[in-house]
C-alpha cells in the first residue's frame, strides 16, 4: 500500500502533466479527468466593484525564525543543469549522468524514494509508467537541455538505456554513437 504523501505527488505529477498538455493546445475531457472527485460551484459577483475576493491565496512559507521570510536560512545555491553536468563529463561518463537525471525522474513519478530503485534495463512501461509520464519526462529532458527532445523514441527504446544510447546517436552530427559527439567542445 502507497501512503498518503506518494499518493500526492503522484497525482501531482499527474496534475502538472495534464496541465502541461492542455496549454500546448491539446483538447483533454476534462470531465473524465475529474470524474472521481465532487466539484461545486461558487457563486462569483456579476458586478465588478463588488469588494470581496476570490482568490485562493497560495500557503505561507514560515523560514525558521517562526517569520514568512524575515529569519529564513539563506537559499542553497541552484543545482546545475543537466546540460552543464553532461558538458562537464567526458565521453562516456557522460551515459551514467543522464541515465541518473532520467531515473530521478520516473522514480519521483511513481514516488520511490530511491532514483537508484529504477532498473535502467526494464522497459519504463512495465514499471507503471504511460505515454504521458514519458511526455513529462521529455519534457523535463528538453527544460534541461534547452533543445528538443522526442517523447515518442521512449515507444522504440523503452529502457532508459536504449533511451540514452539512441538519444546520443539521434542527436550527435552524423549518427555518432556518444554524447561526447554531442556536447563537445
Amino acid at each position: 500500500p502507497r501512503d498518503t504523501n506518494s499518493a500526492g505527488r503522484v497525482r501531482q505529477a499527474w496534475l502538472q502533466t495534464a496541465g502541461r498538455l492542455w496549454t500546448s493546445g491539446v483538447d483533454l475531457d476534462w470531465p473524465a479527468f475529474h470524474a472521481d472527485h465532487l466539484r461545486r460551484r461558487v457563486p462569483l459577483p456579476t458586478y465588478p466593484f463588488q469588494r470581496r475576493r476570490y482568490w485562493v491565496e497560495p500557503e505561507q512559507r514560515v523560514g525558521p525564525a517562526g517569520g514568512a521570510g524575515q529569519g529564513a536560512a539563506p537559499k542553497e545555491p541552484k543545482e546545475q543543469t543537466l546540460r552543464h553536468r553532461l558538458e562537464a563529463a567526458e565521453g562516456r561518463e557522460r551515459h551514467p549522468v543522464l541515465i541518473e537525471f532520467i531515473q530521478r525522474a520516473v522514480a519521483e513519478m511513481l514516488g520511490l524514494d530511491d532514483p537508484q530503485a529504477v532498473d535502467p534495463d526494464q522497459s519504463l512501461f512495465d514499471v507503471g509508467l504511460d505515454s504521458l509520464n514519458l511526455i513529462e519526462v521529455a519534457a523535463k529532458l528538453s527544460a534541461e537541455l534547452e533543445q528538443d527532445v522526442r517523447a515518442s523514441v521512449f515507444a522504440e527504446h523503452p529502457t532508459i538505456r536504449a533511451y540514452v544510447e539512441n538519444f546520443a546517436a539521434e542527436l550527435a552530427p552524423g549518427g555518432a554513437a556518444t554524447l561526447l559527439d554531442v556536447f563537445g567542445n
